[in-house]
């Protein structure tokens, strides 16, 4: 899977400063209330103390990001059955602008075979993620002119190496995604990685005709929290945007969402797609999962509540199976407004 799961750590280096009520028990019970402005100035200075936090927490508890194996992939589709109601009964997402139908799925391990067998009959989905590097142009005006957007997987903060482009970029990788081997994270500063992005990639994706981009990875601002760092991802994100007519997703990445709210920008992006909320993945190969933690909860719920108040859209991702957390899940979606895929599939191969 070529997404990241927000870790503990990231709820528990940055929780005591960024929202009143999240932090530590004696700011608790003392009831202390903070500004926005000044929460987000805490959390920036405590960056690069969570990110010593991070290290020594992914060292202990071991891998931080979804599994994209085969064998995920053949499990997911031999699971169809059963995650069809899930996903069915829990998609609530307020109907996308232009008439299209309401509903919010993510497919970015799914081939062009299996994208068009989850959706060419489908009448739920309107907003459908995908990797489209890796899906046709024909299938692609296909599922629109059925009435749903497309919005493609680009990956600005990591490079992976089954990607056609890796060698070219190989050389500028800031150190290695821990836990995932062929994994590297990018220099979002350099130059040469931009100008690929955004003027070779994104607009190949384009034209196969794609609505907008789903961008992966932000979180390399968190694990090197300096500013070109920043910039670069930034200037990434606001070509991408002006190409995609506003229609971009950061998935993941609350330490630059925040900074981004923090400089007056969030508007550069519709809205964010986090994992995990209130379900977490207990054991990625057995395909184990468990409620969240409620410390973590509660921090990316305070985040969500931050970013939807700042004027952005927030979409989820769920792996569960557990009735009481599907329908927490729906009860949070129709308060906020949010949109919610749930899913069974730790691939995302639909």
């Amino acid at each position: 899977m070529r997404k990241k799961l927000l870790s503990i750590t990231i709820a528990a280096a940055l929780i005591s400063v960024i929202f009143t009520g999240c932090g530590k028990k004696e700011e608790a019970e003392q009831k202390v209330s903070i500004s926005p402005e000044e929460a987000i100035e805490n959390a920036k200075e405590e960056m690069a103390n969570a990110e010593n936090l991070l290290n020594e927490k992914r060292k202990s508890d071991g891998q931080e990001k979804v599994s994209s194996s085969e064998d995920e992939e053949k499990s997911a589709v031999n699971a169809e059955q059963s995650s069809n109601k899930i996903l069915n009964d829990t998609n609530k997402v307020s109907v996308v602008e232009g008439g299209y139908a309401s509903g919010y799925g993510v497919y970015i391990g799914a081939d062009d075979e299996a994208l068009m067998q989850k959706l060419s009959n489908d009448t739920e989905i309107g907003l459908a993620i995908i990797d489209a590097q890796y899906i046709s142009p024909e299938n692609i005006s296909a599922l629109k002119s059925r009435g749903k957007m497309i919005y493609s997987y680009i990956n600005a903060g990591s490079l992976e190496n089954f990607r056609d482009y890796y060698d070219t970029f190989k050389e500028k990788t800031l150190g290695a995604y821990e836990n995932w081997d062929g994994e590297y994270w990018m220099d979002t500063s350099d130059e040469e990685w931009q100008n690929f992005l955004c003027n070779d990639l994104a607009p190949s994706l384009m034209e196969k005709g794609i609505d907008g981009f789903f961008v992966d990875n932000a979180d390399v601002y968190f694990n090197y929290p300096r500013e070109d760092i920043y910039e670069g991802l930034k200037n990434i994100v606001s070509n991408l945007s002006k190409m995609a007519v506003g229609r971009v997703i950061i998935n993941g990445g609350d330490a630059f969402v925040l900074r981004l709210i923090e400089d007056n920008n969030l508007g550069v992006i519709e809205g964010i797609n986090q994992e995990c909320v209130c379900s977490k993945v207990d054991d990625y190969s057995g395909n184990v999962f468990a409620p969240q933690d409620e410390e973590t909860k509660k921090y990316y719920l305070a985040y969500l509540d931050e970013v939807s108040k700042n004027g952005g859209d927030v979409y989820l991702i769920e792996y569960t199976e557990d009735e009481a957390i599907i329908d927490e899940l729906k009860k949070l979606c129709d308060e906020k407004g949010y949109k919610c895929y749930v899913t069974n599939s730790l691939g995302l191969a639909g």
